[in-house]
């Protein structure tokens, strides 16, 4: 005598789940609902590798995140700033720009607090060759 167990449960849940949130991400809150498709899918992965669930559903969960985050302004956003922030630390132009860029913030401060007031700007441009003399011209 066999005996023969079926597993009446689902392992598609997470799948399944994965899909609905990647839907409503699309069309609402992309900023909610894809990390939310996104960890579902992840468990619907593991459970398709396994051979508990469906390879199917966790493959169409997958396309419909990807569909989701390029719908998703925010999120596209989001990924744009951090790598333009790593970008800018990493690359040695602008490192460059962010070390002139700090530099002439503390000579601005430095001047004001001798001063007690701000100068004209076109008075501190000689520190990039320009002349006072020529932005006066061209002013006028």
């Amino acid at each position: 005598m066999k005996i023969i167990v079926i597993n009446q449960g689902s392992g598609n849940t997470a799948g399944i789940l994965a899909i609905v949130f990647a839907i409503l991400g699309i069309f609402f809150l992309g900023i909610l609902f894809v990390p939310l498709a996104l960890v579902c899918a992840i468990i619907a992965t593991i459970k398709a590798v396994k051979g508990v669930a469906s390879k199917l559903v966790a493959i169409i969960s997958w396309i419909l995140i990807i569909i989701a985050f390029a719908t998703s302004p925010m999120l596209l956003g989001m990924l744009s700033i951090g790598m333009t922030r790593q970008e800018v630390k990493t690359t040695p132009i602008g490192l460059a720009y962010s070390q002139e860029f700090e530099t002439a913030l503390k000579q601005i401060r430095d001047d004001f607090s001798l001063r007690g007031e701000f100068r004209d700007l076109q008075s501190m441009t000689t520190v990039r060759h320009f002349k006072d003399e020529a932005l006066k011209q061209k002013a006028n």
